[in-house]
Protein backbone atom coordinates (compact mmCIF):
# COMPACT_ATOMS: atom_id res chain seq x y z
CA UNK A 1 0.00 0.00 0.00
CA UNK A 2 1.03 3.29 -0.67
CA UNK A 3 1.84 6.41 1.87
CA UNK A 4 -0.75 8.93 1.15
CA UNK A 5 1.23 11.67 1.93
CA UNK A 6 4.36 10.51 -0.27
CA UNK A 7 1.56 10.16 -3.06
CA UNK A 8 0.84 13.76 -2.48
CA UNK A 9 4.33 14.88 -2.30
CA UNK A 10 4.33 12.94 -6.05
CA UNK A 11 1.53 15.49 -7.19
CA UNK A 12 2.88 18.45 -5.85
CA UNK A 13 6.36 17.58 -7.37
CA UNK A 14 4.45 16.99 -10.56
CA UNK A 15 2.49 20.05 -10.77
CA UNK A 16 6.00 22.41 -10.27
CA UNK A 17 8.14 20.37 -12.63
CA UNK A 18 6.63 22.08 -15.76
CA UNK A 19 6.84 25.11 -14.13
CA UNK A 20 10.01 25.26 -13.58
CA UNK A 21 10.61 24.06 -16.92
CA UNK A 22 8.10 26.76 -18.70
CA UNK A 23 10.55 29.32 -16.43
CA UNK A 24 13.80 27.70 -18.13
CA UNK A 25 13.03 27.66 -21.96
CA UNK A 26 11.18 31.31 -21.56
CA UNK A 27 14.67 32.44 -20.00
CA UNK A 28 16.38 30.87 -22.67
CA UNK A 29 14.82 31.98 -25.06
CA UNK A 30 15.05 35.63 -23.96
CA UNK A 31 18.87 35.08 -23.63
CA UNK A 32 18.91 34.29 -27.40
CA UNK A 33 16.83 37.23 -28.51
CA UNK A 34 19.19 39.29 -26.16
CA UNK A 35 22.40 37.53 -28.34
CA UNK A 36 21.40 38.70 -31.58
CA UNK A 37 20.01 42.08 -30.88
CA UNK A 38 23.74 42.90 -29.08
CA UNK A 39 25.25 40.23 -32.05
CA UNK A 40 23.42 42.87 -34.61
CA UNK A 41 24.14 46.32 -32.73
CA UNK A 42 28.01 45.28 -32.37
CA UNK A 43 27.67 44.19 -36.05
CA UNK A 44 26.56 47.44 -37.07
CA UNK A 45 28.42 49.52 -34.95
CA UNK A 46 32.08 48.10 -35.86
CA UNK A 47 31.22 48.17 -39.28
CA UNK A 48 30.60 52.12 -39.04
CA UNK A 49 34.07 53.05 -37.31
CA UNK A 50 36.58 55.11 -38.48
CA UNK A 51 40.10 55.61 -37.21
CA UNK A 52 40.99 59.78 -36.84
CA UNK A 53 43.92 61.26 -34.96
CA UNK A 54 43.14 62.85 -31.89
CA UNK A 55 44.29 65.82 -29.66
CA UNK A 56 44.01 65.00 -25.58
CA UNK A 57 42.88 68.15 -24.43
CA UNK A 58 42.56 66.86 -20.58
CA UNK A 59 43.13 63.95 -18.31
CA UNK A 60 41.29 64.07 -14.89
CA UNK A 61 41.29 60.68 -12.67
CA UNK A 62 38.03 59.14 -11.44
CA UNK A 63 37.32 57.62 -8.25
CA UNK A 64 37.37 53.57 -9.90
CA UNK A 65 40.86 53.95 -11.78
CA UNK A 66 39.19 55.27 -14.79
CA UNK A 67 40.15 58.42 -16.56
CA UNK A 68 38.32 61.05 -17.89
CA UNK A 69 40.01 62.04 -21.19
CA UNK A 70 39.00 65.07 -23.43
CA UNK A 71 39.69 64.43 -27.32
CA UNK A 72 39.46 66.94 -29.61
CA UNK A 73 39.54 65.91 -33.34
CA UNK A 74 38.28 66.76 -37.06
CA UNK A 75 35.49 64.76 -38.66
CA UNK A 76 33.99 65.79 -42.21
CA UNK A 77 35.60 69.06 -42.00
CA UNK A 78 33.97 69.62 -38.32
CA UNK A 79 35.97 69.89 -35.15
CA UNK A 80 34.61 67.91 -32.73
CA UNK A 81 35.90 67.83 -28.36
CA UNK A 82 34.48 65.09 -26.79
CA UNK A 83 34.79 63.42 -23.31
CA UNK A 84 35.15 59.82 -23.06
CA UNK A 85 35.70 57.34 -19.90
CA UNK A 86 38.38 55.06 -20.24
CA UNK A 87 41.70 52.93 -18.68
CA UNK A 88 44.48 53.89 -20.11
CA UNK A 89 48.17 53.38 -19.12
CA UNK A 90 49.94 56.26 -20.20
CA UNK A 91 48.06 59.72 -21.24
CA UNK A 92 48.66 63.29 -20.60
CA UNK A 93 47.11 66.29 -22.53
CA UNK A 94 48.51 67.56 -25.68
CA UNK A 95 49.46 63.39 -26.39
CA UNK A 96 48.11 62.71 -30.19
CA UNK A 97 45.81 59.49 -30.21
CA UNK A 98 44.28 57.71 -32.72
CA UNK A 99 40.40 57.03 -31.61
CA UNK A 100 37.40 55.42 -33.32
CA UNK A 101 34.26 57.38 -33.95
CA UNK A 102 31.23 56.04 -35.67
CA UNK A 103 30.88 57.48 -39.36
CA UNK A 104 27.49 58.19 -38.84
CA UNK A 105 27.57 59.58 -35.40
CA UNK A 106 30.93 61.33 -35.07
CA UNK A 107 30.59 62.79 -31.93
CA UNK A 108 30.21 59.17 -30.86
CA UNK A 109 33.51 57.63 -29.80
CA UNK A 110 34.17 53.85 -29.63
CA UNK A 111 36.24 52.79 -26.77
CA UNK A 112 35.92 49.43 -26.61
CA UNK A 113 38.07 46.94 -29.05
CA UNK A 114 36.87 45.01 -31.45
CA UNK A 115 38.50 41.49 -29.45
CA UNK A 116 36.86 42.43 -26.26
CA UNK A 117 33.43 42.60 -28.23
CA UNK A 118 33.68 39.47 -29.51
CA UNK A 119 34.87 37.78 -26.31
CA UNK A 120 31.66 39.28 -24.70
CA UNK A 121 29.61 37.58 -27.33
CA UNK A 122 31.56 34.24 -27.35
CA UNK A 123 31.22 34.12 -23.33
CA UNK A 124 27.09 34.74 -24.07
CA UNK A 125 27.35 32.29 -26.57
CA UNK A 126 28.65 29.42 -24.27
CA UNK A 127 26.39 30.46 -21.26
CA UNK A 128 23.13 30.04 -24.05
CA UNK A 129 24.64 27.03 -24.80
CA UNK A 130 25.21 25.81 -21.10
CA UNK A 131 21.32 27.05 -20.61
CA UNK A 132 20.21 25.03 -23.33
CA UNK A 133 22.19 22.17 -21.89
CA UNK A 134 20.64 22.91 -18.64
CA UNK A 135 17.23 22.23 -20.38
CA UNK A 136 17.66 19.39 -22.20
CA UNK A 137 18.80 18.04 -19.11
CA UNK A 138 15.78 18.84 -16.95
CA UNK A 139 13.62 17.91 -19.91
CA UNK A 140 15.57 14.49 -20.00
CA UNK A 141 15.18 13.99 -16.05
CA UNK A 142 11.52 14.87 -15.96
CA UNK A 143 10.81 12.14 -18.79
CA UNK A 144 12.50 9.22 -16.77
CA UNK A 145 11.02 10.59 -13.29
CA UNK A 146 7.62 10.37 -15.38
CA UNK A 147 8.28 6.75 -16.81
CA UNK A 148 9.71 5.61 -12.94
CA UNK A 149 6.76 7.00 -11.54
CA UNK A 150 4.44 5.07 -14.52
CA UNK A 151 6.29 2.15 -13.50
CA UNK A 152 5.58 1.99 -9.50
CA UNK A 153 2.08 2.80 -10.11
CA UNK A 154 1.03 0.05 -12.16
Amino acid sequence: MVNKNTTKKKRKARKNFPLIKLICTISFLVGVILFVINAVTDYKTYTDIEIVKADVINVSGTKNGMLDVKYQYNYGGEKYEENVRQSVDEIKAGDKKEIRIRKSIPEKIITTTITTVICYNIAFALLLFASLGTIVLLFGLAKKKAEEDSDIEI
